[in-house]
């Protein structure tokens, strides 16, 4: 129940339509990813460009200490922002010989660094999501990608929507929801799933 709450709206720049998700700083400033495939940093006022490469980023996570912004793009992929800005770096395109076709979710653990997140399908892009949806598309998965490493490894597959991933903070267990199939899966280490 919330009890006393002041809301204010925050102006994005011109043109720029369809915010999806946000990523927060310590500081309260947060990142937002917009339709034309732009990451916008805002401080609450005034947001600044930070990434005007077009492409479609859906999910977003912040690595405070090292203050990279972990990026995946429905047409790119696993990216990365360094703490300047400017154009993501691609991390990853694919795993297990398949690439990605709609990235869409991620989190970072703080300790190590390592990246985990989604694919919602192995059929349908972006652009098709409807129609996985009324297909009960379950062709998702759940990847995770290794700092030291830097590999991808598929944890999970055959997710039904693989569209949301939080991991906890001793990298024990990464949670994922399933859109089609309405649910929430908890992934243990050992990658054994159960159902919540």
């Amino acid at each position: 129940m919330v009890l006393s709450v002041s809301f204010r709206k925050i102006q994005l720049p011109p043109n720029a339509t369809g915010p999806d998700t946000l990523a927060f700083e310590p500081s309260g400033r947060f990142y937002t990813s917009v339709h034309d495939g732009q990451s916008l940093l805002c401080n609450g006022i005034d947001p600044a460009t930070l990434n005007p490469a077009c492409g479609r980023p859906l999910g977003l996570a912040l690595h405070y200490k090292t203050n990279k912004l972990y990026v995946c793009d429905a047409y790119y992929g696993l990216g990365v922002l360094g703490a300047k800005g400017g154009q993501a770096t691609i991390l990853s395109t694919g795993a297990d010989g398949q690439p990605y076709r709609l990235c869409d979710a991620v989190d970072v653990n703080q300790g190590t660094e390592n990246v985990y997140f989604t694919d919602v399908s192995a059929v349908y892009d972006i652009s098709q999501a409807a129609e996985a949806i009324r297909n009960n598309d379950s062709t998702g998965r759940v990847l995770k990608y290794d700092m030291k490493t830097k590999q991808v490894t598929v944890l999970f597959k055959n997710l039904s929507g693989a569209a949301g991933v939080a991991v906890d903070e001793e990298e024990k267990f990464v949670m994922a929801s399933e859109i089609n199939a309405n649910k929430t899966k908890d992934l243990a280490q050992g990658f054994k799933s159960k159902e919540i």
